[in-house]
């Protein structure tokens, strides 16, 4: 009797599969041991039950309060600087290094416009403020810091209104030339030019007429073959190069400027001047878009005096500086 019941209070205690069957995956007899295991040579264990441990709850608002404490001081000491710089930039008589232009770009990025020539030198780091401010915007708007915290919430909005006054100067970049043309398809090699012919009969007479401004300063900067240059260019204009096209489009301008001023047909002062206008946004085009990084050959040098020299009579002196 003793015997059979402990039989049946062994066979009672093996309740679920032995630990190998649970991990093959496969059906078990619940004996002790399993036919499974004695078939595969397994040693049958059956695992205790592991009584689930009783979660503690970890009150973290402390942390959290630091976490916000320390973002409004980010923010007040980023408001603090973006109102500084503000203040700086718009104190009269304040003097900003004229650094215009990032030397180390293929573009020019010159902020000023036709009416506000004030230098640039803060330009990187009035950007660098900018982008600053809005990746810090934008990942604490993300979160539920600004719902918890008030403060934060009205430091971001102090803040957004500082970044948009930043943004509205701005806006003036890249308009130091007001006449260039978006570059068209193909390259600078298609933008549009006067009639070849009027072209070439302006620039036969002005070789074998007397001296004008337009010859002396042609001498000044070293060309001596510009009809050959110009009919070049008209004829190939694909194989043209940068310089090539920038001094072609100066030397026309200052040509048909000249003999609109000097003529006294109406009809021919419009014409000559519409020309002017055409070669002087080409001009601006070519400025905008000019190499800082060519080697020293002629025609590259000739083009860069007469894009300085441009730049000095539309009062541009960041610019030729640079």
């Amino acid at each position: 009797m003793s015997s059979s019941a402990e039989i049946d209070l062994e066979a009672f205690s093996v309740k679920k599969a032995c630990d190998q069957c649970r991990k093959r995956k496969i059906r078990c007899d619940k004996t002790s041991p399993c036919s499974c295991c004695v078939t595969a040579g397994y040693a049958c264990t059956v695992g205790t039950v592991r009584h689930r441990e009783a979660r503690s709850r970890i009150f973290v608002t402390s942390e959290y309060e630091k976490k916000m404490d320390v973002i409004d001081d980010r923010l007040k000491n980023i408001e603090d600087a973006i109102v500084n710089l503000s203040a700086a930039s718009s104190a009269p008589g304040s003097a900003e290094p004229s650094s215009d232009i990032d030397v180390l770009s293929t573009t020019w990025s010159d902020p000023a416009s036709g009416d506000d020539l004030r230098p640039n030198g803060d330009y990187t780091l009035r950007m660098q403020t900018l982008q600053a401010s809005d990746f810090l915007e934008h990942a604490v708007a993300q979160g539920r810091v600004r719902e918890r915290n008030p403060n934060v919430h009205s430091a971001l909005t102090k803040l957004r209104e500082l970044v948009q006054g930043q943004r509205r100067w701005s806006t003036s970049l890249d308009q130091r030339f007001p006449m260039q043309r978006p570059v068209p398809d193909g390259g600078l090699q298609n933008l549009p030019l006067p009639p070849y012919t009027v072209t070439m009969t302006l620039l036969k007479e002005a070789q074998t007429g007397g001296p004008t401004m337009f010859v002396y300063n042609s001498a000044l900067v070293g060309i001596t073959d510009l009809s050959q240059l110009a009919g070049a260019t008209y004829s190939s204009p694909h194989t043209s190069t940068h310089a090539q096209l920038t001094v072609v489009n100066a030397s026309l301008f200052a040509l048909f400027s000249e003999q609109g001023s000097n003529t006294a047909n109406l009809r021919l002062k419009e014409e000559y001047r519409s020309y002017a206008q055409l070669c002087q946004a080409n001009l601006d085009t070519l400025i905008k878009h000019i190499p800082l990084f060519q080697p020293a050959k002629v025609i590259n040098i000739q083009a860069l005096l007469l894009a300085v020299s441009y730049s000095v009579d539309m009062c541009w002196p960041a610019v030729a500086g640079s």
